[in-house]
């Protein structure tokens, strides 16, 4: 839906960045193997391991480099592009509805939902988006490249991964869902505003400053109770995230020291405990990092309700159409 209005070149630009996006974070977390390398490259000392090792790094900064320009590029350039293009669409029709739609409607909300909703809507498709997919390349590349170093490991660090996932899932439901209505309310807000302002000297001879303000206040009320209890609701689930981030690195050094210590299983030395171990903390960073983005891809989704339910309606009468009695 967010996409319909896309050229051929934004949608070109669009798979560019999702590919760069996926090159740089699966590339990220690449560096657990690195490390593993060269720690193991100290215990004894192996001057040949830490030369490639660094040559290693070298190319992998490269390639974050490029691939991290080149996807923030891609996005910016195509939401903008689709934002104009939606902008356009979303005042054409509206000038194009027949009065009876107006009269159903305030005008003054319809500007502050062009201006504003269209806001929200690009920072979603935008380099939220490519963060949204860069983030979950580097999840999917750290937990593989955890349990290839170390399933042992990664698998005992993976048992809170039930409660991130529940958190994640409630959190994206909700801010859609709110979204949507503190959307709706501030758009009320900002026509009763700007109503009011224009009229000003009407509204200041009929002493009605007093009723406005109460309207402005009554919907600003209703957006501030909406977001506070959104807020409550964001803080418990990212605080329960978070203790779970927090309760895998716990068990992933505990686990990994214990096997060390007793050189029991495959994974024995410093290096390959701390491969899979960075390689599952990468992944799981990637997990905390996706909640926010994600959300405001949500939060995009949410906000295009209602522009899009404009650009769905077809006017009961076509301006455009030139037949039948045409005026002097």
């Amino acid at each position: 839906m967010l996409y319909q209005y896309a050229s051929m070149s934004d949608r070109a630009l669009l798979i560019i960045g999702i590919l760069l996006s996926m090159v740089h974070g699966a590339a990220y977390p690449f560096m657990a193997v690195l490390f593993g390398r060269a720690l193991d490259g100290f215990t004894p000392f192996n001057q040949e391991v830490i030369n490639g090792t660094s040559l290693a790094f070298f190319i992998l900064a490269l390639a974050l480099f490029l691939s991290g320009y080149g996807s923030y590029t891609c996005f910016a350039i195509s939401a903008e592009r689709q934002m104009r293009a939606l902008r356009r669409e979303v005042l054409k029709h509206i000038m194009y509805q027949e009065i009876s739609w107006y009269d159903q409607r305030d005008a003054s909300e319809l500007a502050s939902r062009i201006s504003g909703d269209t806001v929200k809507i690009k920072d979603g498709m935008g380099e939220k988006l490519g963060e949204t997919c860069r983030y979950v390349c580097q999840f999917v590349a750290g937990y593989a490249i955890g349990y290839y170093e170390g399933w042992n490991v990664a698998l005992a660090m993976c048992a809170v991964m039930p409660m991130m996932a529940v958190a994640m899932a409630f959190l994206i439901k909700r801010l859609q869902d709110a979204t949507a209505r503190s959307q709706s309310v501030y758009a009320a807000a900002g026509a009763i505003a700007e109503e009011t302002i224009s009229a000003m000297r009407t509204v200041a001879s009929l002493n009605g400053q007093h009723r406005a303000l109460e309207a402005y206040d009554h919907h600003l009320q209703k957006a501030e109770d909406e977001n506070v209890g959104l807020t409550k609701y964001l803080a418990f689930a990212i605080g329960w995230f978070f203790m779970s981030m927090w309760l895998t690195y716990a068990i992933g050094l505990w686990y990994g020291g214990y096997l060390v210590s007793t050189q029991n299983g495959p994974v024995h030395t410093p290096g390959s405990v701390f491969a899979a171990f960075y390689g599952i903390l990468n992944g799981t960073m990637a997990i905390a990092q996706i909640s926010p983005n994600i959300s405001a891809v949500a939060s995009a989704k949410g906000a295009a309700t209602e522009l899009f339910k404009i650009l769905a309606r077809p006017s009961m009468i076509d301006a455009a159409n030139h037949d039948g009695i045409v005026p002097d």
